[in-house]
C-alpha cells in the first residue's frame, strides 16, 4: 500500500515530495540533502508525510473467508510561505495543491492504487495554519483519509452434513431450488455472472459484497416461505417461495436504473419462457413461475463512499407449486 499511495499523492499534488515515513536527513535548510528531501523543483519547502494512525478490522458478513480492514491515514502537509511575491500567492498555491489532491481522488476511475487496496476515501483537510518548521515559515494542514483492504481469514467454506430421516413425504424446497439454479446457470450464461448460487447467509436481503469488484455481478437465491396444505387421503399441496437477488456493481456515469431494469428483464424472461423447466419438474415442481420483480435501493460501501463500489439490487420472486402424496 505505501509505495502505491506515495506514487498517487506525488502525481496528484503536482510535485510535492511524499513519504510514508520521516526521512532521516540533516535538518538544515541550507544543506543540499535537506533541499533534495523536502523542497520541490522550485527550491520551495513542499512535502507530505503520511502515516497510519489506526486500523479497524470487520468480519465480512458476506464471506466467512474475508475481513475488511480499514486504515486511517494522516497526511501532514507543508508548503513554504512567501511574502515577497504578490499578495496571497503562497496561501492560494497551498490551497490549490490541496484541492488538486482532493480532485484527483474524486475523479479517479478506480481507487484501487493499482490493485493494492479495495478503495480509499477523499481526504478531509482540517486545521490549516502558519507555523515555523526547520526555521522556515510554512503553511501546514493535517489531512485524514480512510484506506480499505480485504484480507483472508483462513476459514475454509464447508458444507453442512444433514441427517437423512426415512419418511413417506420429502422436503422438496432444496431440490427444487437447486433445479432452478441449474436451469438459470445454462440460460443466463451470456450474462457472464460471477456466481448463480444460494445466498450463504439468511439476512433479509443479500449482504453487501466484501469486494464488489470481484463478487459482482451475481445472482443469489434465498428461500422464504413454505405453505403446506393437507389434502384428505391424497397428501399435501405445497407452495414454495424463493427470491432471486441480482447484484451488479455500478459504473460511474451510467444510467444505473436503466441498466438494472434491462438485465433484470433478461432474468425475468428466462423464467417466463418456461414456467416449469424439465429439471425443476424432475425435482417435483408442478408449476414454477415468477410473481414479482422488485428494484431495491442501491447498496453503498459501509464506510467509504466510492461511486465505483455502489451496488444495484434487483429481486425476482419465484412461486413454486408442488404436491406430496401419502
Amino acid at each position: 500500500m505505501h509505495p502505491a499511495l506515495t506514487s498517487f499523492l506525488t502525481a496528484a499534488s503536482g510535485g510535492s515530495r511524499v513519504y510514508a515515513y520521516w526521512p532521516r536527513v540533516y535538518f538544515n535548510s541550507d544543506e543540499q540533502e535537506f533541499k533534495a528531501a523536502f523542497c520541490d523543483t522550485q527550491s520551495r519547502l513542499n512535502f507530505i508525510i503520511f502515516r497510519r494512525v489506526s486500523a479497524l478490522t470487520d468480519k465480512s458478513t458476506d464471506d466467512d473467508d474475508q475481513f475488511s480492514r480499514t486504515y486511517t491515514v494522516e497526511l501532514d502537509t507543508f508548503f513554504a510561505f512567501s511574502d515577497t511575491a504578490s499578495a496571497g500567492e503562497s496561501e492560494f498555491s497551498f490551497q490549490a495543491r490541496l484541492d488538486q489532491i482532493t480532485a484527483a481522488v474524486e475523479q479517479a476511475a478506480s481507487r484501487t492504487l493499482g490493485g493494492s487496496v479495495l478503495t480509499f476515501s477523499v481526504p478531509d483537510w482540517r486545521g490549516m495554519k502558519l507555523m515555523v518548521r526547520y526555521g522556515i515559515t510554512c503553511h501546514h494542514v493535517t489531512g485524514t483519509m480512510q484506506v480499505e483492504v480485504v484480507t483472508a481469514s483462513g476459514v475454509e467454506q464447508t458444507e453442512a452434513t444433514v441427517p437423512v430421516i426415512s419418511a413417506s413425504l420429502t422436503d422438496k424446497q432444496f431440490a427444487i431450488g437447486e433445479a432452478v439454479l441449474e436451469y438459470l446457470r445454462v440460460r443466463l450464461a451470456p450474462l457472464n455472472l460471477t456466481s448463480i448460487d444460494w445466498a450463504r447467509g439468511v439476512t433479509p436481503h443479500p449482504s453487501y459484497p466484501t469486494n464488489p469488484r470481484t463478487a459482482c455481478p451475481r445472482l443469489l437465491m434465498r428461500a422464504y416461505t413454505t405453505d403446506d396444505t393437507p389434502v384428505a387421503t391424497q397428501g399435501h399441496d405445497i407452495d414454495l417461495t424463493f427470491s432471486l437477488f441480482y447484484q451488479r456493481r455500478q459504473t460511474p456515469g451510467q444510467a444505473h436504473q436503466e441498466v438494472l431494469l434491462r438485465e433484470m428483464k433478461l432474468i425475468h424472461e428466462a423464467m417466463l419462457q418456461r414456467f416449469n423447466p424439465g429439471n425443476t419438474k424432475a425435482a417435483g415442481a408442478d408449476f414454477c413461475r415468477p410473481t414479482q420483480l422488485v428494484i431495491h435501493d442501491q447498496q453503498s460501501h459501509p464506510r467509504i463512499d466510492d461511486p465505483a463500489l455502489r451496488v444495484s439490487v434487483g429481486e425476482l420472486v419465484i412461486q413454486v407449486d408442488t404436491h406430496d402424496r401419502y
